[in-house]
């Protein structure tokens, strides 16, 4: 919490403009911003190209001094890819999808209108389901929670490598265990 809480402090006040989305959030700190020790950011290959100077080639390799683990299947460190350097779950959930700010569901105010909302979205437009966007970028309580309240499937979005990480958002692991959403979409396809 206290590397987050840094970050967010540097970067201006509350709400904190840190992202939570693509290159740029989900590794160190020593990697966010391109340097000469770290040209590549967040990126698990690199660019023979300047990308200042165009599109890469399709000539990538990957970055050894980098963020991603040798494995790694994206091409930069996302939600769900503990094995980055300096990965921050917290960054996921609290920091900012793009420049969209984000709501703060821990708030009893906001979590109940929130939820209120939901439901009267259901009732009001008859609904039989609800697709969510980004669903991996919110607490997995208030998923839980969510989906109790609207009384329909919710299928959450998600655009991550990590089959376990996706897995969560129907279900906390042991030992909670809770039930989270209906469904997710599976959009770790896109990487097989």
């Amino acid at each position: 919490r206290r590397r987050f809480y840094a970050y967010a402090k540097k970067n201006g006040n509350w709400p904190p403009p840190v992202q939570a989305l693509w290159t740029g959030a989900q590794c160190g700190e020593e990697f966010r911003n391109p340097t000469p020790a770290y040209p590549n950011g967040c990126n698990c290959w690199a660019c023979p190209v300047d990308a200042g100077f165009g599109p890469c080639s399709k000539n990538f390799s990957f970055w050894e001094q980098g963020p991603c683990p040798r494995d790694t299947v994206s091409p930069f460190c996302m939600a769900g890819d503990y094995g980055c350097k300096g990965y921050s779950e917290e960054v996921t959930h609290f920091g900012w999808f793009y420049d969209l700010a984000d709501l703060n569901q821990s708030h009893p105010e906001v979590k109940a209108m929130l939820l209120q909302w939901g439901r009267y979205m259901v009732d009001t437009f008859d609904l039989d389901a609800v697709r969510l966007d980004t669903a991996s970028y919110m607490p997995l309580w208030f998923l839980q929670a969510l989906q109790e309240a609207v009384c329909v499937p919710i299928i959450g979005e998600s655009t991550v490598t990590n089959m376990t990480f996706l897995a969560q958002l129907q279900a906390d692991p042991p030992p909670m265990g809770k039930k989270g959403l209906a469904g997710a979409l599976n959009f770790p396809l896109t990487y097989a």
